[in-house]
């Protein structure tokens, strides 16, 4: 694994996607892996098969909130910002704390990693604040099964 966060922490993603194929290929139960490969091929700029690769996540782990994330950026990358505030707000239900996911997007997409010059952020703020989702406790055992 350290090979592979080295190519991803300096920016080398085709590289580091090219490894985390590998490691997926190797074993198709390691969703860590498999996420994030499609993570690897979004930031080389390969959308397409990024959300192959993140649907294919999902469809495993439909649970998986990075991948919900993840599959928020390729979309919201795509110009897909409706679709992409649905997986957002994925991330969110399924996330077990949702005050860290909170504050992970105020960070994140504020600070231009994902949606730049996009009413996007608003929007996931306004619906999960519908939702009820952000800047209030959450009994964590309603989303453990």
């Amino acid at each position: 694994m350290t090979r592979r966060w080295h190519f991803s922490k300096n920016q080398k993603y085709e590289q580091a996607a090219t490894l985390f194929e590998e490691a997926s290929q190797l074993d198709p139960a390691d969703i860590e892996a498999l996420n994030n490969y499609g993570i690897a091929l979004m930031k080389s700029g390969n959308l397409n098969k990024a959300w192959s690769v993140v649907v294919k996540t999902l469809s495993i782990k439909p649970d998986r909130t990075p991948a919900w994330a993840n599959f928020g950026d390729i979309l919201a990358l795509q110009g897909k910002e409706e679709m992409a505030v649905a997986s957002y707000l994925n991330t969110y239900r399924f996330s077990k704390n949702r005050e860290n996911t909170h504050k992970y997007f105020s960070k994140s997409v504020r600070a231009g990693d994902k949606l730049t010059n996009s009413e996007c952020p608003n929007e996931i703020d306004r619906k999960a604040e519908e939702m009820s989702f952000s800047h209030s406790p959450v009994d964590s055992t309603v989303m453990e099964q």
